[in-house]
């Protein structure tokens, strides 16, 4: 606090999910919020109110990629919520503008591929995805128990 005070430091946030982030979001000091929101992890948008928010996992770890069950337990986490969530897997082109167009201020995205990287730019650059409120919705019947993934 006295760091930001002092002009040193522009924001003050914190980072997580679940019970931590629940608590970080009422408390006035912290002007930024890094949590994991994606197709498959959605309960942070109903805590942040009106904090900055950067989407920590924005792809859910990209199960579509998969042509079975990841071993990996936070990979196979969003292998089976993509599965509960939906009929015919998501494409990348829905993963990222849903993430980039929720509400965050910021949808962190790691890649070491340029041409991934140029995808999803490309992705989110068209906008809104209009489809956003049924996956909202879609999401509220299926996973609105499902804890961020950490």
């Amino acid at each position: 606090l006295r760091a930001r005070e002092a002009g040193k430091v522009g924001a003050i946030g914190y980072s997580g999910d679940g019970d931590g982030l629940a608590w970080a979001a009422r408390v006035a000091e912290f002007d930024v919020l890094e949590c994991s929101i994606n197709l498959f992890d959605q309960r942070a948008l109903d805590l942040v109110g009106a904090k900055r928010v950067l989407a920590k996992r924005s792809l859910g770890n990209a199960p579509w990629r998969d042509d079975r069950r990841p071993d990996r337990a936070d990979r196979a986490i969003y292998w089976d919520r993509m599965h509960a969530m939906f009929d015919a897997p998501p494409t990348l082109e829905t993963a990222v503008r849903f993430a980039a167009w929720c509400g965050v201020a910021c949808a962190l995205v790691g890649t070491s591929s340029e041409a991934h990287l140029a995808a999803v730019v490309a992705a989110s650059a068209k906008g809104p995805l209009p489809e956003a409120g049924a996956i909202r919705e879609r999401f509220a019947r299926v996973g609105a128990d499902w804890a961020g993934v950490t």
